[in-house]
């Protein structure tokens, strides 16, 4: 089987030895437009990865690639998520993607169908294992009432003035703190801003952080019915005050300034992927699921919490483990023709089958990503 990555940053390249090292492939074909970072995972991993320098925001370009390989990890930012899928449904290849698109996925659900592809979207940490947890905890739930994610990538040694460190592709964060975020409240699908509905969030042995509004529902509105879905993201307390700060200053606009002809975002996200990035400190990756409604007319409670720490002894983040681990999970299982489904596969449907689930569990618990589970009547 010949695998390709699209886009190989540092989740990418985590992911790449972690296939590496566990599977059986021909080949995987790693391709981005930075030559220095594929071939530094190229010669790191050995012969069967093949480096491939290539403009990945050209469509062509994505439909030529794809042609020869039976199984693509989508790892392009997500302003060139929705052509990947697109590419990859028109060309008839399945697909596990990680991009943190704005478009629906399921705008690709009747083609996929159609094509007889397996198109599985947000196959990351949040979205994605979170997706699994609540269609773990929904498939035991006879009424969903309540479904709430916290999730933060956060350093262990925070340092003044953001108490923040970059651990994934900074034009998604930035998408994280500028893209409205659509949410259920009241039963109602209701569009609010990002880093707006400010809550104080603890965590034990952690303190109290604060939690903040962000587009991660995505696939849940269409597979989940509940009275209230959100997800709010960790940061440690004041980092939303100063974001808003910076978004006031007109320093995360995508329009290009005429004197320079370069966006403030671009910069930005230059200027952060250089600057807060301090490979030297340690970050800890912190969420909490909580997934509440009716079985047998008791109100039940399921709560799942996942700890995982930056690994010392391969340098690995606490944010490229689990998000590389749980994509790995879910290749393992098509690598192995596990998943018979076919169209579009939103990671919560995985969740809703107790096997698949099991799996997934069991190669993330190898990877010492281990999940916490309670259920309590409320």
């Amino acid at each position: 089987m010949k695998l390709l990555s699209i886009g190989c940053g540092y989740i990418g390249s985590v992911l790449a030895e972690e296939l590496v090292n566990s599977l059986d492939f021909e080949e995987l074909i790693i391709c981005d437009s930075t030559k220095e970072k594929i071939e530094e995972t190229a010669k790191k991993l050995g012969g069967k990865v093949i480096p491939f320098q290539l403009d990945i925001s050209k469509y062509s370009n994505l439909l030529a690639i794809v042609d020869d390989v039976d199984l693509i990890i989508g790892l392009a930012p997500g302003r060139l998520g929705f052509n990947v899928m697109k590419a990859c449904v028109e060309k008839k290849k399945n697909l596990i993607d990680l991009s943190f698109m704005a478009e629906d996925p399921f705008l690709f659900q009747d083609a996929a169908l159609k094509a007889g592809v397996r198109i599985i979207p947000d196959c990351g940490v949040a979205p994605g294992l979170s997706n699994m947890l609540i269609g773990k905890a929904s498939s035991q739930l006879d009424q969903i009432e309540d479904v709430i994610i916290y999730v933060g990538g956060l350093p262990q040694d925070p340092k003044p003035p953001l108490n923040y460190k970059v651990t994934w592709c900074v034009e998604d964060l930035f998408e994280e703190y500028t893209r409205n975020a659509k949410i259920v409240r009241n039963g109602k699908t209701a569009e609010v801003e990002a880093l707006e509905g400010l809550e104080e969030v603890e965590f034990e042995g952690f303190g109290k952080f604060e939690g903040f509004f962000t587009d991660s529902v995505r696939t849940l509105h269409h597979t989940i019915k509940a009275n209230n879905m959100w997800e709010k993201t960790l940061r440690y307390p004041g980092h939303v005050e100063k974001i808003k700060l910076i978004k006031k200053l007109g320093l995360l606009n995508k329009k290009p300034l005429k004197s320079i002809n370069i966006s403030p975002w671009k910069f930005m996200s230059k200027f952060w992927e250089e600057n807060l990035s301090f490979f030297e400190d340690k970050d800890v990756l912190l969420m909490r699921i909580q997934v509440s409604g009716k079985k047998n007319s008791t109100k039940i409670m399921h709560t799942y919490e996942v700890v995982d720490y930056f690994d010392e002894q391969r340098n690995i983040t606490a944010m490229g483990r689990s998000t590389a681990y749980t994509a790995f999970a879910v290749i393992k299982l098509m690598i192995e023709n596990k998943i018979s489904k076919k169209g579009l596969i939103p990671p919560e449907i995985l969740g809703m089958h107790k096997k698949l689930f099991q799996e997934i569990q069991f190669t993330l618990k190898k990877r010492n990503l281990e999940i916490n589970c309670k259920v309590e009547e409320i």
